[in-house]
C-alpha cells in the first residue's frame, strides 16, 4: 500500500497498489511499476515477485502492465521476459504461424510452401508443380513424359508424375 498524502497519520489514508505495481516498503507515496517484460494482475501487492515474467511468445514493452502482448501471427517468441516486439522473430520461408503468441513456427505440409518470411499460412503448389517434403519454400515443376513414355501416375501438388520408358 501507499499514501499520496504526505503527512498521513492513519492507515485509512493508504491506498492499495494497482495491478502492474507493488510497494515493498510501508509509508511510501507511490507504488513501483513492474519492469518491462513482466506483468501483474494483483491489487495491493507488497512483493516484487508479484510481477510475473511474460511467457515465451509474449512481450511487454511498458512498465507497470497488467498483461503481456502476444507476438503477432507470422512470428514467434523465443524467450521469457521479452521487452520488445523485436523479440518476436519472423517465421522463416517454408514455415508459418497462424496464431498470435506462439513459441515456434510450423513447417508447411507436403504440397504447400511459403516463399517469404512472416507468413500466417502456406500456399498450395500450383497445378503442374508439387512439393513432396514438408517445410519447403518452393514447389518443383512436374516431370513431363517424353514422347513414347507412359504416364503411370499424374502429377499433383504432393508428388511428381511417374513416366515409364520404352523397352529396348
Amino acid at each position: 500500500t501507499f499514501s499520496d498524502s504526505i503527512a498521513a497519520k492513519t492507515s485509512e489514508s493508504c491506498q492499495q497498489c494497482l495491478p502492474g505495481t507493488y510497494q515493498t516498503t510501508p509509508g511510501q507515496t507511490a507504488c513501483i511499476p513492474c519492469r518491462k517484460g513482466t506483468y501483474s494482475q494483483a491489487t495491493g501487492s507488497s512483493l516484487e515477485t508479484t510481477c510475473q515474467l511474460c511467457p515465451v511468445g509474449e512481450y511487454q514493452d511498458r512498465e507497470g502492465s497488467q498483461t503481456c502482448k502476444r507476438c503477432p501471427a507470422g512470428t514467434y517468441g523465443f524467450k521469457q521476459e521479452a521487452t520488445s516486439i523485436e523479440d518476436c522473430l519472423p517465421c522463416e520461408p517454408g514455415t508459418y504461424q497462424g496464431i498470435a503468441g506462439q513459441s515456434q513456427c510450423e513447417d508447411c505440409p507436403v504440397g504447400f510452401v511459403t516463399s517469404s518470411p512472416a507468413q500466417t499460412s502456406c500456399d498450395p503448389c500450383d497445378p503442374g508443380s508439387y512439393q513432396d517434403t514438408k517445410g519447403m519454400d518452393e514447389c518443383i515443376s512436374c516431370t513431363v513424359c517424353l514422347t513414347g513414355e507412359t504416364d503411370l501416375g499424374g502429377c499433383n501438388r504432393t508428388h511428381d508424375r511417374i513416366c515409364q520408358g520404352l523397352c529396348f
